[in-house]
């Protein structure tokens, strides 16, 4: 909880209700409307400033799931170390199983990086 906090004023400069309610929201993506997708607004009792800091929590949440990386890390037939990085959380499978095909059959770790900060290690041995 402390860490989330320290998280939420990082980006967003201060914290209050409407802020903490703004970036829990964000977390939950767009909404179904019909057939399309579309941004979730704030509550309706909420005006003026309490609304903006509504939005500013929410609009920090983009920029907080910006810093998340995946970094994946193997020694090449060489014996260099080969890695890379994917934007986001990448499905840390679909990757390993693509670098199997292509013939790397040696550990790869997997590191997912949020706020420059690991927060997941995997070693995916063969």
């Amino acid at each position: 909880m402390s860490k989330d906090i320290a998280v939420i004023e990082r980006y967003v400069g201060r914290l209050n209700t409407d802020i903490r309610s703004g970036w829990e929201t964000g977390f939950l993506g767009k909404q179904r409307w019909g057939s399309q997708l579309i941004d979730r607004f704030p509550p309706d009792h909420l005006i003026g400033t309490r609304r903006r800091d509504w939005l500013d929590g929410q609009q920090a949440v983009g920029r907080f799931l910006a810093t998340r990386r995946t970094h994946f890390q193997h020694k090449g037939a060489d014996g260099e170390d080969v890695e890379f990085w994917r934007k986001g959380f990448a499905d840390r499978a679909r990757v390993v199983s693509g670098l199997r095909k292509k013939g790397v059959l040696v550990d790869i770790n997997v590191s997912y990086v949020e706020d420059s900060e690991v927060v997941r290690a995997y070693c995916c041995g063969y």
